[in-house]
C-alpha cells in the first residue's frame, strides 16, 4: 500500500469513528429527554362515535402487580413489548418497555392521567387512555364495567371469555387460557397476545 492510499484509509477510518461518536452523543442526549403530559379528562371513545369514562382505580377492588410479554398486531405490523401493570385502590400504573428500554409510563389516579415517553422509539400511535381501557376490560370486574358503559353497550363474562357488545355486535373479545390472554378489538382492527409472567 502506497502512502497516498494509506492516508485515504486512515482518513476514512477517522471519519467513521467521528460519525459513530456523534451518533452515540445523539442517542445519549435523546435518551435523557422525556416528554411529560397530564390529562384531566377520563373520557374515551370506546367506539368510533361513543364515549365512556374510565373507571376509577378503586373499581378493581384490590391490588395487582403483573409483568406481561405483549405481542401486538396493528395495521399489518408486529410489535413486542414488555408491560408492568400495578393496580392499587388509588392508582393504576403501566410501564411499557421495548428491548429493556422504557418507552412509556402511564399513571392514572385522582389527578387524572399522567404519562411520559421516550422519543427514542416512535409510540405516537400508543394513546395512554386506550392502554388503560384495555387493562380495565381485561382485569376489572364485569359488573363494574357494565355500570360505566353508555346505553347500547354491554359487557359479558362467560367463563374464560369476556366480550364487549354494541347492540348484538361483538367489538372486543378477550380470551384467557391460563396465563395467556388474547385481546381482539375488531372495532379498531388490532389484536395482541399477553403472556403473564411469574412475579
Amino acid at each position: 500500500m502506497d502512502i497516498e492510499t494509506s492516508a485515504r484509509v486512515m482518513y476514512h477510518d477517522s471519519m467513521i469513528q467521528r460519525i459513530c461518536f456523534l451518533l452515540l452523543l445523539l442517542v445519549c442526549g435523546m435518551s435523557a429527554c422525556k416528554t411529560y403530559e397530564m390529562r384531566q379528562s377520563h373520557e374515551i371513545f370506546i367506539t368510533q362515535d361513543v364515549k365512556m369514562s374510565l373507571l376509577p382505580p378503586s373499581a378493581y377492588g384490590g391490588e395487582l402487580t403483573c409483568v406481561q410479554e405483549i405481542t401486538g398486531n396493528y395495521g399489518g405490523s408486529k410489535r413486542v413489548l414488555t408491560g408492568v401493570v400495578k393496580l392499587t385502590f388509588e392508582e393504576m400504573q403501566v410501564t411499557l418497555l421495548a428491548e429493556m428500554a422504557r418507552i412509556m409510563t402511564i399513571k392514572y389516579g385522582v389527578k387524572g392521567i399522567e404519562y411520559d415517553f421516550s422519543p427514542l422509539i416512535p409510540v405516537t400511535n400508543i394513546q395512554p387512555e386506550y392502554v388503560l381501557l384495555d387493562i380495565q376490560l381485561t382485569y376489572f370486574p364485569a359488573t363494574a364495567i357494565n355500570k360505566a358503559l353508555p346505553g347500547g353497550m354491554t359487557f359479558h363474562e362467560d367463563g374464560t371469555t369476556r366480550t364487549l357488545y354494541r347492540g348484538d355486535q361483538a367489538i372486543v373479545k378477550i380470551i384467557r387460557n391460563g396465563k395467556n390472554i388474547e385481546f381482539i378489538n375488531s372495532e379498531r382492527s388490532y389484536s395482541y397476545l399477553i403472556r403473564e409472567q411469574d412475579n
